[in-house]
């Protein structure tokens, strides 16, 4: 009796494995349609990187994703810009934007950029070596966006083109960080936003403005105190602007960790009026 409870038991369990087997299976069915996206009041859009309804190829890997293609979203509106565009992000590494808010700039837009100190160095300028695992591993992301024809191999013209940053500083976009007022940043800069065309009365506009406009004001306050005399500024020796850098030797001036942005700026136009030359 015991050897039949045993192997009826047995049975008994096999079979529910089976039955759960089988149920688990089964294909997924979506019962019902799907809701109809609800009216937005007038002047507001919302869009989503992850969403079925759309599709677009990404910038980094060529592949198409579902999802609104945000990238093209912001040119777009950049390239509607009559006035002024100012923008607050963490980081800006889609060289097409960069060079949208570059065209605005060159048809008389103005045009303002606030990133966080951490990103605010091109990095066609950082060494694989001076950086943490996690720095190696964006640099490698940012070399790939830049590798317009897949190849493995960035050429010239792709380090000048794929570079955001540098494309911003090239075309003397005004470009801070959050080291402008002298102190080491506070890392927490998570930004989001751009301004374009403020309406007037708008006070979040205008915070955003103000924190700009500080930040210029504190810097400038440090600039003159360190202001060198002009046969520093001319020749870019002792502790001039060039910072001791002779460019028919150094080349352009690499940002050092914890240089701050503006002054690194200084550096690099003082470079280049002294005849220095990018080493790419």
């Amino acid at each position: 009796m015991g050897w039949l409870n045993r192997n009826l038991m047995g049975g008994l369990g096999a079979l529910a494995l089976a039955l759960l087997t089988a149920s688990c299976s089964q294909q997924g069915q979506l019962l019902g349609q799907t809701p109809a996206e609800p009216p937005l009041p007038p002047g507001i859009n919302v869009a989503f990187n992850h969403r079925d309804g759309a599709r677009y190829r990404s910038p980094l890997t060529g592949q198409w994703r579902n999802g609104d293609n945000l990238e093209q979203l912001v040119i777009e509106a950049v390239e509607t810009a009559r006035s002024e565009i100012l923008v607050a992000v963490q980081e800006l590494a889609l060289p097409e934007i960069a060079s949208a808010l570059v065209r605005a700039q060159e048809r008389g837009v103005r045009v303002q950029v606030i990133l966080e100190n951490t990103y605010s160095t091109p990095w066609s300028d950082l060494h694989r070596a001076d950086l943490a695992p996690h720095g190696r591993h964006r640099l490698e992301q940012l070399e790939a966006l830049a590798d317009r024809n897949h190849d493995g191999v960035l050429s010239a013209e792709e380090r000048h083109n794929g570079d955001a940053v540098a494309i911003l500083t090239r075309a003397g976009v005004p470009l801070i960080d959050d080291t402008e007022d002298g102190s080491k940043g506070s890392g927490l800069m998570h930004h989001k936003v751009v301004v374009i065309d403020r309406a007037p009365g708008d006070h979040r506009q205008r915070q955003l403005h103000q924190l700009g406009d500080a930040w210029r004001c504190r810097s400038h306050q440090h600039a003159r105190q360190r202001e060198p005399s002009a046969p520093d500024r001319k020749s870019g020796s002792g502790g001039g602007v060039c910072g001791g850098i002779r460019p028919d030797v150094g080349g352009w001036p690499r940002r050092s960790p914890g240089q701050p942005l503006r002054a690194w700026q200084r550096q690099r136009r003082c470079a280049d009026g002294a005849g220095g030359r990018h080493p790419d």
